[in-house]
């Protein structure tokens, strides 16, 4: 019954082992190369968004706060009381 099988299986000598070896290990090698570039664009990404969301908070913040102290100086320059 086992017979067809082995047919069926490349031979194994120590040639086709090596190449069999060296392709297993190359796509081990590319996926991990792979998911080591999807890492670092996320890194990069989510450092990007980091800083821009906290420049917007800082912005804002100084924005507001000049509206407010326009807001106080000119209510003073137009005192008519």
């Amino acid at each position: 019954m086992l017979t067809w099988i082995s047919h069926a299986l490349p031979r194994a000598d120590p040639q086709n082992y090596i190449a069999i070896m060296m392709r297993e290990k190359l796509a081990t090698n590319m996926t991990m190369e792979v998911n080591a570039a999807m890492s670092r664009m996320i890194s990069v990404i989510c450092a990007l968004l980091t800083r821009y969301v906290s420049f917007l908070f800082y912005f804002c913040s100084r924005v507001n706060g000049s509206f407010d102290e326009f807001v106080a100086i000119s209510f003073k320059v137009f005192d008519y009381g």
